[in-house]
């Protein structure tokens, strides 16, 4: 069909894509020329998927929102709609594309036997529409009841806030931690922010007070991730109003001790206990240093949300006996908070200790929920939870929750708020 002015549609010259790449080269187009801005929908013809224009190069190149997945094709026809463009917000853009797009294949399929018809001249034809013009028979698919209802249910989900937010994972760089962001955790409204997002951090200089107090210097590279959005809001003895995100590193940050009453190794078993609790040990007390500054140096210490938690510091006859409200800053996650249950911490069987089993980290963690390959890394990494009168829980590498020696060196893969 020939370009005309009146038209949504552009579909002057054939076009070449790649499987796995955003480019698509043009031959005899004039996108530039044309006017074709970002937003607008590229389509394949006869194929059923609609991709977002996200940059136009030149009249013969274009950049796709996301990555073309067919199969590699050269001189083909295809159609890109500039009604979409600098209309919609992007992300309902793409979705009202896919929709769209599949109504025209359809539409188009059924009608293949009729050579050059495009979906509006076969509308036309069978009676389905009294539009003067392909632009105006668009606009009257848009004010559609299936639209409607498509662009109603995509806002409620794109809606601001934690409660929206919590029920999607998007696995999206943030890229560098910003003020704008900052603000759009305080604000509660997580413009943007999902579980699953995360910022990569490169060479990143710290230090801290290794457990002789001395100060050591380090670097972190690593990724950190968003795990869940307001997970702590109203809790503790000090009620926390702070809008935040909680971060969580992807793998251990370094490997420590959760526990040693020796100098050194472990040692025959004398080294092993887990008396005064997580509160009490060494993790908490000196080992947790190390993070603490990683995430100061990661995200600004201004940044880092200190907050109430319920922790263990007794243990009697290898169970929790004792427990205390704690001023937080960086903690190791808890059993519930990965799992989103007790595994070892099974408090009190025989009625004769006071379990102090409960926390304010009393749920599994969002992008956990989500995506459960995130909690098994391939690593080991410790839980704060108490197990016996020698051993923690941990994350085994398989992805399981099982426990060991408060000696042994595992993972540190602890939990921070950020705002």
């Amino acid at each position: 069909m020939a370009e005309t002015a009146h038209t949504s549609w552009y579909r002057q010259g054939v076009v070449a894509v790649t499987s796995g790449s955003t480019k698509v080269t043009g031959s005899n187009t004039k996108w530039l020329t044309a006017g074709i801005n970002p937003g607008a929908t590229f389509r394949i013809d006869g194929l059923p998927y609609a991709y977002e224009v996200a940059e136009v190069v030149s009249d013969t190149e274009i950049q796709l929102a996301r990555a073309y997945y067919g199969s590699n094709l050269s001189s083909q026809s295809y159609s890109i709609d500039r009604n979409f463009q600098s209309t919609l917000p992007a992300d309902l853009a793409a979705r009202n594309a896919v929709v769209m797009g599949k109504y025209e294949n359809y539409i188009d399929t059924d009608m293949a036997t009729v050579t050059g018809e495009s979906a509006y001249q076969a509308a036309v034809r069978l009676g389905k529409t009294t539009a003067a013009t392909e632009s105006a028979w668009i606009d009257e698919l848009k004010a559609g009841t299936e639209y409607t209802a498509l662009k109603n249910n995509v806002a409620a989900l794109l809606a601001d806030g934690a409660g929206s937010h919590n029920a999607m994972f998007f696995d999206k760089n943030l890229g560098a931690f910003t003020d704008t962001i900052s603000g759009n955790i305080r604000s509660g409204a997580f413009t943007d922010i999902f579980p699953g997002c995360y910022f990569d951090f490169s060479n990143v200089a710290y230090s801290y007070l290794d457990k002789n107090n001395e100060t050591q210097q380090s670097t972190y590279s690593g990724r950190m991730r968003v795990m869940d959005l307001d997970y702590f809001l109203r809790c503790g003895d000090t009620d926390l109003t702070t809008h935040h995100i909680v971060v969580v590193p992807d793998a251990s940050m370094y490997n420590a001790q959760m526990h040693n009453t020796e100098s050194g190794a472990y040692e025959a078993g004398a080294a092993n206990t887990t008396e005064g609790g997580y509160v009490g040990s060494d993790m908490r007390t000196v080992n947790l240093r190390r993070a603490e500054a990683i995430f100061k140096a990661c995200f600004g210490a201004d940044h880092i949300l200190s907050h109430r938690e319920y922790l263990v510091n007794a243990v009697s006859d290898g169970r929790p006996s004792g427990g205390a409200w704690c001023d937080s800053l960086v903690e190791l996650m808890d059993e519930r908070m990965v799992y989103g249950s007790c595994i070892f911490d099974s408090g009190n069987p025989d009625g004769t200790n006071v379990p102090n089993r409960y926390s304010t980290g009393n749920s599994q963690l969002n992008a956990f929920r989500h995506t459960k390959y995130l909690i098994s890394n391939r690593q080991y990494y410790w839980l704060r939870n108490v197990v016996s009168a020698a051993c923690f829980a941990y994350v085994y590498n398989l992805g399981i929750c099982t426990y060991d020696n408060a000696s042994n060196a595992y993972g540190v893969r602890p939990a921070a708020l950020i705002y």
